[in-house]
Formats: structure tokens, sequence, C-alpha cells
């Protein structure tokens, strides 16, 4: 799914720094598994105040 198809749907899309295509490698393993807890918490905590 592309991040205009996300946003068509109506959700926020969020192109992390371990998946911009800036460099031919990702970002670190730990620097990916920061972003994603970031961004699970934030859905997280979205989802309970909502």
């Amino acid at each position: 799914m592309s991040l205009r198809e996300i946003e068509a749907r109506g959700y926020e899309g969020v192109v992390g720094r371990c998946m911009d295509s800036s460099g031919h490698m990702s970002a670190r393993t730990i620097a990916c598994v920061v972003e994603l807890t970031d961004a699970a918490m934030r859905v997280a905590c979205t989802a309970t105040t909502s």
C-alpha cells in the first residue's frame, strides 16, 4: 500500500527514517525498533483517548 493510498483512506501517513529511501540501506536495527515503538505507542494512545 502506498502512502497516498493510506492518506486517501483518512489515515495519517508518516515516512520514518527507516523507510525514507535516502540511501541504499535502511537505518540501524535499533533506530528502526525505536521508530516502530514510537509509532505503535502513538496509535495506542490515540485509540485509548478517542
